[in-house]
């Protein structure tokens, strides 16, 4: 079986893969107003849930290029 170790006081490291703190942290950093491109909707759907999870909330609209998403709240 193997053993692990519990430690303690070991900072979480940030994301460096796009993952959901990373766009959470990008939607906190927007005003209200704010807005910006992705190319997916898979991209954009992941942005959802990280607004839904994180209390805020976000329009999208399908544009030329992709999806633009505004902070709305």
């Amino acid at each position: 079986m193997t053993e692990y170790v519990i430690e303690k006081g070991v900072p979480l490291a940030a994301t460096t893969h796009g993952g959901r703190d990373s766009k959470t942290g990008l939607l906190a950093r927007m005003d209200l107003g704010d807005s910006f491109v992705v190319k997916t909707r898979q991209e954009a759907e992941l942005f959802r849930n990280c607004a839904r999870g994180a209390g805020m909330k976000i329009a999208s609209r399908k544009v030329d290029g992709g999806t633009r998403i505004w902070r709305v709240a």
